[in-house]
């Protein structure tokens, strides 16, 4: 009997990701979680991380972290690319342009990245 190595490599798997529309009042302020459907990683082994990247956003339109009473931040884009991990969604929000009302869209991109070997996988929503 011959015996074999066999090295099998991680892949990160695409994640859940499903948004829902959201109607919202003039100059009204609302979390990105509010318009989540479901994101969550396939894999659950803890050998994977879920990162989020919204683009497209229009000019004028703004996301802010809030970390409580009174104590919040403007997410700076990079390029037009704003990126937050999984675990701050639920403290992200958007704050539409003044006096805007009408429908916008963008594009938001779950982004799942193995730890070990900086493999990813995504699904886009728009």
């Amino acid at each position: 009997m011959q015996s074999i190595s066999l090295d099998v490599k991680p892949v990160a798997d695409i994640p859940i990701f499903l948004l829902r529309s959201k109607d919202a009042i003039e100059d009204q302020i609302f979390k990105l979680s509010d318009i989540i459907r479901i994101s969550s990683l396939v894999d659950t082994d803890g050998s994977e991380i879920l990162n989020f990247k919204i683009t497209d956003l229009p000019n004028g339109f703004l996301l802010i972290k809030n970390y409580g009473e009174n104590n919040e931040s403007i997410i700076n884009s990079n390029n037009g690319i704003y990126e937050f991990s999984d675990k701050d969604k639920d403290l992200i929000s958007f704050i539409p342009k003044t006096n805007f009302s009408g429908q916008i869209e963008f594009s938001w991109e779950a982004i799942s990245n193995e730890k070990s070997n900086d493999s990813s996988a995504s699904s886009l929503q728009k």
